[in-house]
């Protein structure tokens, strides 16, 4: 079965309450040019392990650390397949 990547693939990321990993709302840090028109955002952004987190599916909060997943999807699929042998 070929599975797309998600956040927890890509950033180790997924949300600790409901499990989603599809999409998290981070506050990033960017410069943004300003006149009297209003803002435009310029270059890169940032965002860390401190920076605020949000899922917006259950909306669980906190900062992006707490969303780090503790194993990668390999190592899951890896614990659920020796789970269900231990269990069948």
């Amino acid at each position: 079965m070929n599975r797309s990547e998600d956040l927890s693939d890509v950033f180790e990321l997924g949300c600790p309450a409901c499990g989603q990993a599809d999409h998290l709302q981070i506050l990033i840090t960017t410069l943004a040019r300003i006149t009297t028109e209003g803002s435009d955002p310029e270059g890169e952004h940032e965002w860390d392990d401190g920076s605020y987190c949000r899922c917006p599916e259950c909306g669980r909060d906190g900062i992006v650390a707490d969303f780090r997943q503790k194993n990668s999807h390999a190592e899951k699929t890896a614990l659920a397949s020796s789970d269900s042998e231990v269990h069948s």
